[in-house]
């Protein structure tokens, strides 16, 4: 679980494939995670994860902010 997490974290999408992008869900005995991205590219643009048992949500974004800093807290709006 976690490393599929790392994975996404690492990888950005292209606004090349932005007509390719998709909703993926995954579910196992360790937890689940949505992500929007690609299928079988590896290119991910937005994960949410949580572990089973866990009342965390993990949101993982595709987007380094100008003077990022590890465990910077950022103000996040999702709307559809």
């Amino acid at each position: 679980m976690r490393s599929l997490v790392a994975v996404a974290m690492l990888v950005m999408s292209s606004p090349a494939v932005a007509d390719d992008m998709q909703w993926i869900g995954f579910a196992d005995g360790g937890g689940a995670s949505l992500l929007y991205g690609v299928p079988d590219s590896g290119i991910v643009e937005i994960t949410f994860a949580c572990d089973t048992g866990s009342k965390q949500l993990d949101f993982i974004y595709a987007l380094e902010p100008p003077d990022a800093q590890v465990g910077m807290k950022l103000p996040v709006q999702l709307s559809g």
